[in-house]
C-alpha cells in the first residue's frame, strides 16, 4: 500500500512538472506546420516561393535545428529521471536498485545541466556575435531564441550579383502622386548644389558602384534640399518619435534593414565586410533601443553620404519615387518628382 502511494504521488508530480519543462523547451516539434527546414518565403514575405535559403535563413536552420534538439534532450532527462524514480519506489528494499537508481537519476541531472549550459553559452556567442557590443553585449532574450539577421533568401538581385549590377538594376522614374501638387510648385521645384548637387549624388552613387541616370540624381538632388537641408539636418525633425529617417535622403533605417548589407555600408558603419548589421534590431517601432550599439552604427551608416545615397537607389528600385511622398505635407518632394523624375 505504501509502495503504491508513493508511485502515485511521484507520478502526480511528474504529470504537473511536464508542461513547465514543455513550456521551458517550447518544443518546436509540437507546433503545427513547423519545420526543421524553414521556408524563405515564409521567413521573409519578399522572398521568392521556394527561393534557396540566404544567410539570415541559414542561421534560422542552425536555430531550428538547436531548437529541435535542446527540445529532445530534455524530453529524455525527463523519462530518465522518471524511470529512476520508478526503480527507487518499486524496489524500496533493494539495495542494488537503489545504488542503480541513484547513478541514473545523477547522470540524467548532470544530462540535463549540461544541454542547458551548452544552450546558454552558445546563445551567449550567437549574441556577442550578432548583437554588438557594449550595452548589447550579454542581454539575453528568451534562452531558446538567437538573433536571426542577414538575408532570408538568395535572390539574384541581392546575392549573386554585386550590390546594383547591370542590367538587374530598373528604378522606376516616377512614383504615385501621393499629395496634391499644383504647376507652380513644379516650376520652382530645384536642384540642390554643393553637398546635395546632382553631380554630388552621382559621386557618392559611384564610390558604392550604383548606376544613376541624369534624372534621378537631379531628383533626389531636388528631394534631399526638403528632406535633410541638403545634408545639414541628418537626422529628421521625427526622430525620436517613431521614425528612424537618417541621412541626405531621410531613409528610414529600421524597415530597410536588408539594404544595408552591402560593403558601403558596412564600411560607414565601422565594420567588417562580413558583419551583418541587422539594423532592424536596434529599433522598437521607429525609436532606437537606449543604448542600442546595432542602432549606433547603422545609424552612422545611414549619415554617410555613399551609403545614404546607395540605400535610396535601392528603396527607388524597389518602391518607386512613392517612397518619399507618403507624408502628407511632402508636396514640395512630389513637385521634384514631377519636375525631374521623368527624365
Amino acid at each position: 500500500m505504501y509502495r503504491l502511494w508513493v508511485t502515485a504521488v511521484f507520478a502526480c508530480v511528474i504529470a504537473l512538472s511536464v508542461p513547465a519543462y514543455v513550456s521551458a523547451a517550447d518544443l518546436p516539434l509540437l507546433t503545427p506546420g513547423w519545420h526543421i527546414v524553414p521556408d524563405a518565403h515564409d521567413l521573409d514575405s519578399s522572398c521568392p516561393v521556394g527561393a534557396p535559403l540566404g544567410f539570415g535563413g541559414v542561421l534560422q536552420l542552425i536555430q531550428n535545428l538547436m531548437n529541435a534538439g535542446i527540445s529532445i534532450g530534455i524530453v529524455i532527462s525527463i523519462l530518465v529521471i522518471v524511470f529512476s524514480g520508478l526503480l527507487w519506489m518499486l524496489t524500496p528494499f533493494n539495495p542494488e536498485n537503489h545504488s542503480q537508481a541513484k547513478k541514473v537519476l545523477t547522470n540524467a541531472v548532470i544530462g540535463l545541466l549540461i544541454i542547458l549550459s551548452a544552450w546558454l553559452i552558445v546563445d551567449f556567442v550567437m549574441k556577442v556575435l550578432y548583437s554588438g557590443t557594449g550595452a548589447d553585449s550579454g542581454k539575453f532574450g528568451p534562452w531558446n531564441k538567437i538573433l536571426v539577421g542577414g538575408n532570408k533568401c538568395v535572390t539574384a538581385s541581392t546575392d549573386l550579383k554585386p550590390l546594383f549590377s547591370g542590367d538587374l538594376f530598373t528604378i522606376p522614374s516616377t512614383g504615385p502622386a501621393n499629395v496634391p501638387v499644383d504647376a507652380t510648385q513644379i516650376a520652382t521645384a530645384r536642384v540642390g548644389t554643393g553637398g546635395c548637387s546632382p553631380e554630388y549624388i552621382t559621386t557618392m552613387a559611384g564610390k558604392s558602384g550604383s548606376p544613376i541616370t541624369p534624372s534621378n540624381a537631379a531628383t533626389l538632388s531636388c528631394i534631399a534640399v526638403h528632406e535633410s537641408t541638403c545634408g545639414t539636418r541628418l537626422l529628421n525633425y521625427n526622430w525620436g518619435k517613431g521614425s528612424s529617417a537618417a541621412g541626405l535622403l531621410q531613409v528610414t533605417i529600421d524597415s530597410h534593414s536588408s539594404f544595408f548589407e552591402n560593403a558601403t555600408c558596412r564600411a560607414a558603419a565601422g565594420v567588417s565586410p562580413t558583419t551583418v548589421l541587422n539594423c532592424t534590431a536596434g529599433f522598437n517601432k521607429g525609436n532606437a533601443v537606449p543604448g542600442s550599439a546595432i542602432a549606433e552604427r547603422c545609424t552612422r551608416a545611414a549619415k554617410d553620404p555613399a551609403c545614404n545615397v546607395a540605400l535610396a537607389l535601392q528603396v527607388l528600385k524597389s518602391e518607386g519615387y512613392g517612397a518619399w511622398t507618403h507624408d502628407p505635407k511632402s508636396n514640395k518632394q512630389e513637385a521634384c518628382i514631377a519636375r525631374f523624375g521623368n527624365g
